[in-house]
């Protein structure tokens, strides 16, 4: 069951937007309903204009996210990132971590998150067990972790 808000941001209202429970016996489930790139295509096209993110005084809409993380999953694909890959993402909590994670997903990636605060013998651990075939991270992040001054 995917739950979305819809509302101001002073008042949020909960709706299912998909439910298997929900669903009649006689109701025919596709493929298309329960793919996750469809459950977002479907939620950012309902939710277009509505507040999906803040972040230091600054607002992103729905609308503005789809533009971003279907660009950086271009970029993604263009780089090689094919479905079940491992891409680890090395960024901090921001709006650029959320387009990373959604194009990972749309792409057909694995998300690995990384914790920026990890020191860098941490940092190497779950990159070799995750098989990360890819990263994402900010220039100042890989930089430190590529000269060892990670925490």
């Amino acid at each position: 069951n995917i739950e979305t808000f819809r509302g101001n941001s002073s008042q949020f209202e909960v709706e299912p937007i998909f439910s298997l429970a929900s669903a009649k016996e006689d109701q025919v489930v596709s493929d298309e309903d329960l793919r996750l790139s469809a459950r977002l295509d479907r939620i950012f096209r309902l939710y277009q204009n509505c507040p999906a993110l803040f972040y230091e005084g600054r607002e992103l809409s729905y609308g503005e996210l789809s533009i971003l993380e279907r660009a950086f999953c271009r970029q993604l694909i263009a780089a090689g990132v094919e479905a079940n890959d491992r891409v680890a993402i090395y960024l901090p909590n921001t709006p650029e971590f959320v387009v990373a994670f959604l194009a990972v997903l749309r792409a057909g990636g694995v998300v690995v998150p990384v914790n920026p605060l990890l020191k860098n013998n941490e940092i190497e651990h779950i990159l070799q067990d995750s098989s990360a075939s890819y990263m994402v991270a900010s220039e100042q992040l890989l930089d430190e972790l590529e000269n060892g001054k990670a925490l």
